[in-house]
């Protein structure tokens, strides 16, 4: 799969159009509205009941929501909360800021996820990380850090409590870097010795095609017996879909609509992108392409972007990058950041 990887890194590295922006929104404006879109959707889902309980029990799945309304509750945990974090701590408005943080912490008893009790911690972290070092040793610290974090805590509790010193190493550790390589290894396994599915996996294809399997993250589950997950695009578009051999073919298209992305940020501070995209990348890590841009906010975050006047650079790291052009990129983590110039500020 370092073909697929390498097929898929290549338009987001080599892309370097400028997007048009026939018309852009007054920040404040687009704010205010993105906030009060986020207490609407906390209002409705809450008015269909709530759940307080174990994130990784069935109790989630006893509080029964429109489609739609659990779509437009993805969207804005993935998308309109991150984006508004970092424009708010952007603007130094951290009355606001800290507000949104806590917002999305009050949508925990909806989803009963535990990615929404790590969004008050990792959000402010990258935030922090992208102000105080240039962006590819931000991005590489935001790797390192929090692999660094669960390791540590596994070794703490491990000495007074065996069980809960999983729950770190769990949730950080193989959530990060183990549970997207073993769904690599899995489904290369699997589609090895099983017919592709064509992409009818994807619900717009299976509806008017039908499909031979069903959901492929409890397919895959019950022949490996090793937990339900999800896959990227790398697994799911790439290898269930064409196969291995014409799955680098298919990276290369997964890639070519992720720089729709980097197109979209171009003239945007990197600090800016890499906080609005804390959770894209993560989703573009976990599950398929299809799922990431639909479900759960990775194209409105694209939107957000286009729509987002040009912005300068707000933090020099150091004295010694003075001289050198901005960075910035599309998903963040994904790709190493590429120079861009001509930014102004945001109102």
């Amino acid at each position: 799969m370092v073909a697929g990887l390498l097929a898929a890194l290549v338009p987001l590295l080599f892309v370097g159009a400028d997007p048009i922006r026939p018309w852009t929104v007054r920040p404040a404006l687009l704010r205010a509205l993105l906030a009060l879109v986020c207490v609407a959707v906390l209002i409705a889902d809450v008015s269909y009941g709530i759940q307080f309980g174990d994130p990784y029990g069935d109790l989630r799945n006893t509080v029964t929501r429109p489609t739609m309304l659990n779509y437009l509750t993805s969207i804005t945990i993935g998308a309109l909360i991150p984006y508004l974090f970092a424009s708010f701590a952007g603007r130094k408005e951290w009355g606001f800021a800290i507000g949104i943080l806590a917002l999305s912490v009050s949508f925990y008893p909806v989803v009963l996820n535990k990615t929404v009790l790590l969004i008050p911690l990792w959000l402010p972290l990258l935030f922090l990380l992208y102000s105080r070092f240039e962006p590819r040793i931000a991005t590489i610290l935001a790797f390192v850090i929090p692999l660094l974090i669960g390791m540590g805590a596994f070794l703490l509790l491990l000495p007074m409590s065996p069980n809960l010193a999983l729950y770190p190493l769990g949730t950080v550790n193989l959530r990060l870097v183990g549970v997207p390589i073993l769904a690599l290894d899995q489904y290369a396994d699997f589609f090895t010795h099983n017919p592709t599915t064509h992409f009818c996996q994807i619900s717009i294809v299976r509806r008017f095609f039908g499909c031979m399997y069903g959901e492929l993250g409890p397919t895959i589950g019950a022949v490996y017996r090793n937990g339900n997950f999800n896959a990227s695009f790398l697994a799911t578009e790439g290898i269930a879909s064409v196969g291995l051999l014409l799955a680098p073919v298919s990276a290369f298209v997964c890639g070519s609509i992720l720089s729709l992305g980097t197109i979209a940020s171009r003239r945007l501070d990197a600090r800016f992108i890499a906080v609005s995209s804390g959770l894209g990348v993560q989703l573009i890590m976990n599950v398929p392409l299809s799922t990431a841009l639909l479900s759960n906010g990775l194209g409105v975050l694209f939107l957000l972007w286009w729509l987002t006047p040009a912005q300068e650079k707000a933090v020099k790291p150091t004295e010694a990058n003075a001289d050198q052009p901005p960075f910035s990129s599309g998903p963040q983590h994904l790709i190493a950041e590429h120079a861009h110039s001509g930014q102004m500020k945001v109102g």
